[in-house]
């Protein structure tokens, strides 16, 4: 089975190409009209944002448009989008919402963290209990919809105005550093915090707009088996935004079948999904929520474990097969 990639202006096309790797694909990814092959491809993938219209160099089974962006909604339509898009009927993506663009069918392409996971999501892990239901969360000091203004406060509770910023002419909110504090303020013991690096994720810049607090929620990066451990160990993860409601850390959380704790979605959906989530809305606290929940843990647990189904026994073929189908 052959993949073709036709890159445009997309910068995370390699998503895409690691993630038909997984499913079995050869998988070519080209950037100049010259290079596309000549020969048969079961599956080509169209960059909308072209500069040029490949359909006459094409010789493939099923043609579609693609990005790999993290947000759901970010779409770079160029000319080719509209010259080609009544003959190209799906649009795949990593997350999306709604049910097309401009009359195009968005459909998911297969994420190579959830193939990976799938071990996890069969292994045998212990029951449940209440002495390791700990909240854990480690990630970037993003922060939610890219400086997105906050006028008349529509993420803010009243108990979240020390996460306000000011960054260029928008205020800020970082639900990261909100619910970390909020676990604080709330007597919550947890696990982990925030991996401050260069540029705007470092301690120093986080400083500026949030205040010299923010030093001490740092913690160490965690990697794919010690982020997996501690879930287990834990049993509570935590989902805050970072520059997209969705994060690629949710299929951790699915595969561990821990109490699954999750910003608002907004009606995200992607190829593989959680079927459990507990939802902490935009201006909710977080601590005080937990607190409330905290006689349904053993229940929400269990609720939970649906999560590891969506991802128990998933194999390449079968990827290939569910993503397939949205093509029907």
């Amino acid at each position: 089975m052959k993949a073709l990639i036709l890159q445009g202006n997309d910068r995370h096309t390699y998503r895409l190409q690691q993630s038909m790797t997984a499913c079995g694909y050869n998988t070519q990814v080209v950037s100049s009209y010259k290079d596309i092959p000549k020969e048969h491809v079961d599956v080509c993938f169209i960059d909308p944002s072209l500069s040029y219209d490949p359909s006459h160099r094409i010789n493939a089974d099923v043609c579609m448009f693609y990005d790999c962006e993290d947000a759901p909604t970010d779409f770079d339509l160029g000319e080719v989008f509209y010259s080609l898009k009544d003959k190209v009927h799906f649009y795949a993506k990593m997350n999306w919402v709604g049910e097309d663009i401009d009359g195009v069918k968005l459909i998911g392409f297969p994420i190579v963290n959830a193939l990976q996971l799938s071990q996890v999501a069969e292994a045998e892990l212990p029951e449940f209990t209440y002495r390791n239901a700990i909240p854990f969360f480690v990630g970037a000091p993003t922060f939610l919809g890219r400086h997105e203004p906050v006028e008349g406060r529509p993420y803010l509770s009243n108990a979240t105005t020390r996460s306000l910023g000011k960054y260029e002419d928008h205020l800020m909110y970082n639900q990261r550093i909100d619910w970390l504090l909020s676990l604080r303020e709330n007597n919550i013991p947890h696990v982990g915090g925030l991996v401050f690096k260069g540029d705007n994720l470092s301690v120093e810049w986080q400083s500026k707009y949030f205040g010299e607090g923010v030093r001490d929620l740092a913690c160490n990066a965690a990697n794919r088996q010690e982020f997996i451990n501690a879930l287990v160990s834990n049993r509570i993860g935590l989902n805050p935004t970072g520059h997209d409601r969705n994060s690629w850390r949710i299929y951790d959380l699915m595969a561990t079948g821990c109490i699954l704790i999750s910003t608002e979605m907004k009606g995200q959906k992607a190829l593989y999904s959680p079927r459990k989530i507990i939802t902490i809305n935009d201006g909710e606290d977080l601590g005080s929520t937990l607190l409330s929940l905290q006689p349904d843990y053993r229940e929400l647990w269990k609720e939970c474990q649906s999560n590891r189904e969506v991802l128990a026994g998933l194999t390449s073929d079968r990827a290939r097969k569910d993503f397939l189908l949205q093509l029907t």
